[in-house]
């Protein structure tokens, strides 16, 4: 048996259209309490948080960076609490890709409340049904996507082998680490012909407390 692990940055990426209303009440929190956007949402001083603002978007992923890496180990057993042994290491980026997909939502015109939540760890453990000696790299694939924000963000999602989906386990021991977040309004880009979403009214990055 073998356990893939995809280890690095996590990014919960959430969306949604900013009503009137909510952004007013926002920008008079930064305002009363001298707080940064990022503050105001991780703190709730509207009585809601980041995580409430994910209504026409919302994914999940490791962030495909230099750092992010998969690593594969191997059991004697179906016992993977037994000894194992790591023999199997690469970048997230040199993973073939099946399928990749933009993130798309919203419109020109309209405010967009955009919270990139950041932590760092252990993202997903995979079991593959082969062996050491069995197993080839090159069957491995993962489904990603990008939005193009500011920075541009892809992540990997979902794991196969072979063909087949992999069934991941929880997903756990992880790290808090921050929250950027964005108010933009959306636009199409004439190059990609895709939504951007880089053009911001207000943007700040904050730390989790610990």
């Amino acid at each position: 048996m073998l356990i893939a692990e995809l280890r690095g940055i996590i990014v919960t990426i959430r969306a949604e259209q900013l009503t009137e209303i909510y952004f007013q009440e926002i920008m008079q929190a930064k305002e009363k309490k001298r707080k940064t956007l990022s503050q105001v949402l991780i703190d709730g001083d509207i009585g809601l948080d980041y995580s409430d603002f994910g209504r026409d978007y919302k994914a999940r992923g490791l962030k495909i960076d230099k750092d992010s890496q998969l690593i594969i180990t191997g059991f004697d057993n179906d016992d993977y609490y037994g000894e194992g042994y790591s023999f199997y290491r690469s970048k997230v980026k040199t993973i073939n890709v099946s399928d990749h997909s933009y993130a798309e939502f919203g419109w020109r015109d309209e405010l967009f409340l955009i919270t990139f939540e950041y932590e760092f760890g252990l993202f997903k453990q995979y079991q593959i049904n082969s062996n050491m000696d069995l197993f080839k790299s090159n069957q491995l694939n993962i489904v990603t996507s990008t939005i193009l924000a500011k920075p541009i963000i892809k992540i990997a999602s979902l794991m196969s082998y072979e063909g087949q989906k992999l069934k991941s386990k929880d997903d756990f021991r992880f790290e808090k680490r921050s929250l950027y977040s964005l108010i933009v309004k959306p636009k199409k880009s004439l190059f990609f012909n895709k939504m951007t979403y880089k053009n911001s009214l207000d943007v700040s990055l904050e730390m989790f407390s610990k």
